[in-house]
Formats: structure tokens, C-alpha cells, sequence
């Protein structure tokens, strides 16, 4: 038996969840995620799609004793447990949003292309967010606090279905269910902004004010479909400032400043935020928006600016604005290898070989694969060309700096002879050989 709050949040858990994928649900062991993975599990629908994610912070002396109490709760429930232990490092923004960032990582980790990543944000959070951003100056896209729906990497779906919903209700719903859930001491501790408006402010709002609570959530959502609307108008206009970009540690997609330029002053921004949102981006304050524009789009022709964006940064080049990730420098270690190779690991990316676009390629043999910066002062002379240097061989081919000192380097007897995807010298050259490009 189950009583109306019950069936109420599982038919409206039902007519959310996608008909095809598997269903991952963020896990901390509180009383949101616990009910919302709780609930899942009474659906038919779910069976054998449904997976659970737990990411221990280690912020907290509790930390292990939580993560064991989701390793039971999970195996009593028969939901397959992911747990994750994390470093979080407080790169400027807060220790939560440190903690955030490192979980999201663990998410797109495991989360794949036609998965659903589920959390159990309810509309109390939503009107903390509301109220955070309010204070801060956000403008439209902040007000709308955090979307029902958006995308988590490429093919992959973030849902957080319990927006709609109170968190008495779902305190009623597990306490009918007898559920048992930890409690964060830090949910406590009104140093963090959230637990203030969370534990002071918003009761005594709510108090004076009582029933507004789902009018203002109602207010979010037409904010929300206001955003949405000024995305999709404004979208045409983002893809004509959009380059495609195929280099290493670089997302996918480029800005065009000269095209942004030729655009209103006034939606220049937007285009921006668009951009980086496309790319899978927090969304940008407003201040940091001003600063990207002051510091690295009017910046000094000859200089190399670049603005740091959580873990990754913005780059301008040639006239473009580039997003450079995190480069995974455990793979830039000098190694000895035997070619050919369909594929070697390198920084971020691979090298992968690639049909000839010429009748010579890399010859087969023993190399020493390295970073470039290995090998300044050294030259290459291809085939039937004048030997040329490493800067001279770099900015022909178009390589941005930030780049220039991880590229991949082939050696033999302590002389560079070759950068994949860029140049081979005619001593290593043969007819029939392979031709390596780093993706």
C-alpha cells in the first residue's frame, strides 16, 4: 500500500523518465536522493536500467560511514553502486563549488552517450538558487535557476524531476516509507551562503508570506521558458560565430571574433554564453563576461591572453576565442615505441593513424615519443623542402601556443624526425609508411 503523496511523485517520476538508456541517479545518502532513488525503484519501467552514483568528497569526518550506508542501501534495493572518492581543490570559487565541479567530472565519467544522469534537487533548492543569483546581479539565464533538463555531455541527458516538488513532501513520502537517510552536519554550518538562506532568511520570508512559495517557483519557470526562447531565436546567430576545431585539449567548437564583432554590441554576450553553454560550460556571471571582453577579446594584438573558466580556460588565437581543457599530463611521460601503431596515448588525446594523404609516411621502427619542448634548437628537413625549426614548423601548420610545448615529438638517436601530424623529416620517410595525427 502506498498513500496519495506516494503515487503522486511516482506517476510524476514516470511521466518524466525517457523510454530507452540507463537511468544513473547521483547518491549522496540524504533525504532527497534517497527518496527520489527510493521511488525509482517501485517503477516497472526502471527495472534493469536503474544505476546509482556516490561521490565521496571526504570533506567530512563521516564521509566513509556514508559512503557504506549507500553501499547497503543499494544492495538492499538490488541498484548496481558506483562510488567515487574525489580531491576537492578550492580553486578560487568556494570549497562547493570545488565540490561540485569534482563531482560533475566523476558524472561524465560514467555517464554515456543515451544514459540520464537523475538528481534530486527539489524546488526549495531551486528557490535557494533563485535567491543566491538574485544577490549576485544575474540576469535572465540566472534568475531561471537550474533547468529541468539540459544536457550533460555529448548524447547524455542530466533530469532533475523533483523540481516541481516540496521538501516536506518528501520528507512525508520517507518517513511512510520508513526510510533512513544521513544528515550532512554541514547543512548546518551558515558560514556557506545557501545554509543561511536555507536555516534564517527564507523561513521567516515564507512565514510573512505564506503560500507564495509555489508562485515564485511558477515565476522561475516562465523565466526559464523565456530563456529558452531567447536561446532558440538567438541560436542562428551563435552558429555563424561557430569554427569547427580539431585540435587536442581544445573543445570542439571555436568563437569567431570578427564575426561576433558584426553583431549588436548588446548581444555579444549572449553569444558568448551561448557558445560556452554549447560546449558543455557553467553558465558565466555577468561580471566574468565583462572580464573576458576587457581582458582577452580587446586585448592587445601581440598578446596571449587567457581567463580562467573552473578547471579549463579561454584562449584568443588568430582571431578566435578557443576553450583549452584540462591537458592529462600522466600521458606527456618519454616513452620508447615501436611503430607502426594504430594508436598511442598522448596527453588528452591520442595519435592515430591516419590514411596517407602523400605516397611517403613514417617509416617502421623504434622511436622515442616526447613533448616538443624536449626538442628546441632542433629542425626538421621534409621531403623535397628547406629544413625549417620548431616555431617556424609550428605557426605554418597553425598550432596555438598553449600547444606548441606538449606536441608530440618522435626521435631517434636524439634528433627530432618527426611531429606528427605536422612534419617528418626525409630521413624517416619511406614509400608505403604511416602518417600519425594527434586527435
Amino acid at each position: 500500500m502506498t498513500d496519495a503523496r506516494t503515487d503522486t511523485l511516482l506517476s510524476h517520476l514516470a511521466h518524466q523518465l525517457p523510454a530507452t538508456g540507463t537511468l544513473w541517479v547521483g547518491f549522496s545518502g540524504g533525504l532527497d536522493s534517497t527518496v527520489l532513488l527510493h521511488l525509482l525503484t517501485r517503477l516497472q519501467t526502471t527495472r534493469g536500467r536503474l544505476r546509482a552514483i556516490h561521490v565521496n568528497h571526504g570533506l567530512s569526518a563521516h564521509a566513509a560511514d556514508w559512503q557504506q550506508h549507500c553501499a547497503a542501501l543499494c544492495e538492499h534495493w538490488q541498484v548496481p553502486l558506483i562510488s567515487a572518492s574525489v580531491l576537492v581543490k578550492n580553486q578560487g570559487d568556494g570549497i562547493e563549488q570545488a565540490a561540485r565541479a569534482a563531482r560533475y567530472e566523476v558524472y561524465r565519467e560514467h555517464v554515456t552517450a543515451g544514459d540520464t544522469l537523475l538528481l534530486a534537487h527539489h524546488g526549495d533548492d531551486q528557490i535557494e538558487t533563485f535567491f543566491q543569483r538574485l544577490l549576485r546581479g544575474s540576469g535572465l539565464a540566472g534568475l531561471a535557476a537550474m533547468p529541468a533538463q539540459r544536457a550533460l555531455a555529448k548524447g547524455s541527458v542530466l533530469l532533475r524531476p523533483l523540481l516541481g516538488c516540496e521538501r516536506q513532501q518528501l520528507e512525508a513520502v520517507a518517513r511512510e516509507a520508513g526510510l533512513r537517510w544521513v544528515e550532512d552536519e554541514s547543512n548546518q554550518d551558515e558560514r556557506f551562503e545557501r545554509n543561511w538562506w536555507r536555516n534564517q532568511l527564507l523561513p521567516q520570508v515564507f512565514q510573512r508570506f505564506p503560500g507564495r512559495k509555489a508562485s515564485l517557483l511558477r515565476s522561475v519557470e516562465q523565466w526559464q521558458q523565456d530563456q529558452q526562447l531567447l536561446d532558440e531565436l538567438l541560436q542562428p546567430h551563435t552558429n555563424q560565430c561557430l569554427r569547427d576545431v580539431s585540435w587536442p585539449s581544445t573543445a570542439p567548437l571555436a568563437l569567431d571574433l570578427s564575426a561576433l564583432a558584426a553583431l549588436p554590441a548588446h548581444w555579444q554576450p549572449y553569444v558568448i554564453r551561448q557558445w560556452l553553454l554549447t560546449l558543455q560550460q557553467a553558465a558565466p556571471t555577468q561580471q566574468w563576461l565583462q572580464t573576458l571582453m576587457d581582458d582577452v577579446v580587446r586585448a592587445a594584438d601581440d598578446a596571449q591572453p587567457l581567463l580562467t573558466l573552473g578547471t579549463a580556460c579561454i584562449r584568443r588565437f588568430r582571431g578566435c576565442l578557443y576553450l583549452q581543457l584540462p591537458l592529462a599530463d600522466d600521458c606527456l611521460r618519454p616513452r620508447t615505441v615501436q611503430l607502426p601503431q594504430q594508436t598511442l596515448l598522448w596527453g588528452s588525446g591520442q595519435l592515430q593513424a591516419v590514411a596517407a594523404s602523400a605516397t611517403y609516411g613514417l617509416a617502421a621502427g623504434e622511436y622515442l615519443l616526447t613533448c616538443a619542448a624536449e626538442a628546441r634548437g632542433h629542425s626538421l628537413r621534409p621531403l623535397g623542402r628547406p629544413a625549417k625549426n620548431l616555431k617556424a614548423l609550428f605557426q605554418e601548420a597553425g598550432v596555438p601556443p598553449w600547444l606548441r610545448d606538449q606536441w608530440p615529438a618522435l626521435c631517434q638517436q636524439d634528433q627530432l624526425v618527426a611531429l606528427p601530424g605536422i612534419a617528418c623529416d626525409q630521413s624517416v620517410l619511406c614509400e608505403g609508411g604511416t602518417e600519425y595525427c594527434w586527435q
